[in-house]
């Protein structure tokens, strides 16, 4: 590709340019409005009647997207449109100066409080700390509670006074002091002591409890429990005391109907 002014060029006056460059055109807008440019100016015309169509396939853009920049372009007053004909005339407005655009780049400024004098700064510093006051919650109810207490001691004071001397006032107050330290003074309870389960006491411990349980009366504990070792040796199991505390459970119901049967029948 080599272009050449010779194969054909677009006349524009540098002025027109400059403004150009000098505001902001989005991108769409931007295509529609260089493709108008080449329809008029490049065939030395004013306007031109441009379909929808040819400015789909002279930007590559879809038809939605060129009604919208078209739009933009109209409201913006570069281009001007007319409906004349089969399809509308475009015409591009070199007035720039009624173009209503922003110019690039442009800062927008907030505010700007270097130049005002100081007194103004402090009204506005005050303005918002009088808008902005925290409420600070206090507990008074101590103090409240210490300044009664004073009152009152200084009118009981005045009262012994007319009775009692000083010494024998200060003699009454220290023991007032000590009887009230030592009656809001709470006694210790004794710790309550953690009762053991049958499974984890001692083992001596343990025949003692059940051979002192009157439903076991009657019953060789430490003879069942040697059966139940040799029980469960044979079956491959262990003689825990759960099992001899069920062995005994079984023995009690049948002593208690009367029918014996041996504890080596059973089932743990």
């Amino acid at each position: 590709m080599n272009p050449q002014c010779e194969d054909g060029y677009t006349k524009i006056a540098n002025e027109i340019l400059d403004a150009l460059c000098r505001f902001r055109i989005p991108g769409e807008q931007r295509q529609c409005l260089d493709f108008i440019l080449r329809k008029t100016y490049g065939y030395h015309k004013k306007e031109d009647s441009i379909s929808n169509s040819q400015f789909c396939e002279g930007t590559g853009l879809l038809k939605g997207n060129v009604t919208r920049a078209l739009a933009g372009l109209i409201e913006k007053k570069i281009v001007i449109k007319s409906d004349n004909g089969k399809y509308p005339t475009y015409c591009f407005n070199k007035n720039y100066s009624e173009w209503n655009l922003l110019s690039k780049k442009q800062p927008v400024i907030k505010s700007d409080n270097s130049n005002k004098p100081k007194h103004c700064n402090n009204l506005e510093n005050e303005k918002e700390l009088s808008k902005k006051q925290p409420v600070i919650k206090s507990d008074n109810k101590k103090f409240c509670k210490n300044e009664q207490n004073e009152q009152n001691e200084q009118v009981n004071d005045g009262l012994l006074s007319k009775v009692m001397d000083t010494k024998d006032i200060n003699v009454l107050k220290k023991v007032f002091k000590k009887d009230t330290e030592v009656a809001s003074v709470k006694p210790k309870q004794p710790a309550k002591q953690k009762k053991k389960s049958l499974l984890s006491m001692d083992e001596e411990d343990f025949f003692k409890v059940l051979e002192e349980n009157p439903l076991y009366s009657g019953i060789d504990i430490r003879k069942l429990n040697e059966k139940l070792k040799v029980w469960c040796a044979g079956r491959g199991l262990k003689p825990t005391r759960q099992r001899l505390i069920n062995w005994l459970n079984r023995e009690d119901k049948q002593l208690s109907s009367g029918n014996k049967r041996l504890s080596s029948d059973w089932e743990a």
